[in-house]
């Protein structure tokens, strides 16, 4: 296992997730850190379109976010279904490393949600969506980096956030899911299993990032209501 070679992992997600795909980033390389003792580079590259990822690096993990096929709004279910599909096939096929697919928070907020018909419309496709995961998954044995149950755990409104990110509590907390992921699934070809461990040990349990959140409202004087998506 050679420490110096840096973890690659190519994400193809949608822009306003960008800030915790670098959360993750980061937090991975600390956790990495704490389970070697030295520094372990880390790099993860965001692309906005499959075709850009750099297959020659051969990445350790590949991920595709569903959020870009959320905003496929006059496109039939059906067809989005195919694209995922298609995408997700094409990413297992040419893959050195792991592929994960990651799923989004089923909460809707602000005008959009306030309006019943976009705002029911929106929370079907992303259900719907996140049980396409749940299959994929199963069919084409990829890991799932399960974001709407993170995020549900905790709700948006502590967030101050809906499906689309828009807080940096937010990014972190996306961040926290995909690190999760990744060290219990997504790079198994390239932990050794003690160290491995010794990283999510250190990287912790769900509780402890609703610690965190809670940390973070009290001391910027907002009060947490009860857990759920809303």
């Amino acid at each position: 296992m050679d420490l110096r070679k840096p973890v690659v992992i190519e994400a193809v997600m949608s822009e306003v997730e960008r800030p915790a795909l670098a959360a993750a980033s980061a937090l991975l390389a600390k956790c990495l850190h704490a389970a070697s003792g030295v520094d372990w580079p880390v790099e993860t590259r965001w692309r906005d379109l499959l075709p850009s990822i750099r297959l020659e690096d051969r990445p350790d993990a590949l991920i595709l976010s569903l959020l870009p096929y959320v905003m496929r709004e006059r496109e039939l279910f059906s067809e989005t279904e195919a694209r995922v599909r298609k995408d997700l096939s094409w990413m297992v096929e040419h893959a050195a490393g792991s592929v994960m697919i990651c799923t989004v928070f089923r909460f809707v907020a602000g005008p959009e949600g306030r309006h019943m018909h976009s705002g029911l419309a929106r929370v079907e496709q992303i259900r719907r969506l996140n049980r396409l995961a749940a299959q994929l998954s199963h069919d084409l044995g990829v890991g799932v980096i399960d974001i709407d149950r993170t995020f549900a755990h905790i709700g948006g409104r502590p967030l101050g956030s809906d499906y689309r990110l828009q807080t940096k509590l937010a990014a972190d907390v996306g961040a926290y899911a995909i690190v999760s992921s990744l060290l219990a699934v997504g790079l198994d070809d390239r932990l050794e299993p003690e160290l491995q461990e010794r990283a999510k040990k250190f990287h912790g349990e769900m509780t402890d990032i609703v610690r965190m959140v809670g940390r973070h409202l009290a001391s910027s004087g907002r009060i947490a209501g009860s857990h759920g998506r809303g």
